[in-house]
């Protein structure tokens, strides 16, 4: 219960933070970039196992796609000064091992309808603002020289 409640203020205060036009410096750019699902209802999101899973690629060319706990989904989107509108996914239909959570996860772009972005963070919210997950960006690996 305090771990939920810690998340929810984090992330309000993020939000909030983000909405500040003092702050100086680039501002990470949506279109174009790769995320990893962090938290999701109130929940931290683990990611660790070596396994690739719940990312999220915004592309160039507005096109969305990513995977779930096991199955790959694809769509386009919109954006207009936070706002953010995800047409319906294609998505392949394995069977997971956390299937409730994976459809959790696909259907929260048919609930998203704003984002916010703040340094490595993107948040989804639905049409009344609240949020419905975070990601945090992913950084491209460099080869070491």
């Amino acid at each position: 219960m305090k771990r939920t409640i810690f998340i929810t203020l984090f992330l309000s205060l993020l939000l909030l933070s983000s909405c500040c036009g003092c702050r100086k410096g680039p501002r990470m750019v949506v279109e174009g970039s790769s995320w990893t699902l962090n938290e999701m209802g109130g929940t931290v999101i683990d990611n660790s196992g070596g396994r690739e899973r719940y990312t999220l690629t915004l592309g160039d060319d507005l096109r969305y796609n990513g995977i779930g706990d096991c199955n790959r989904f694809s769509g386009t989107f919109q954006l207009k000064e936070g706002v953010i509108a995800f047409s319906p996914a294609a998505a392949t239909r394995m069977g997971c091992l956390d299937g409730a959570r994976e459809a959790a996860y696909f259907g929260l772009f048919d609930k998203a309808a704003h984002y916010a972005v703040d340094r490595e963070f993107l948040i989804l919210m639905d049409a009344e603002h609240r949020i419905l997950a975070s990601f945090r960006a992913v950084v491209p690996e460099t080869p070491d020289r």
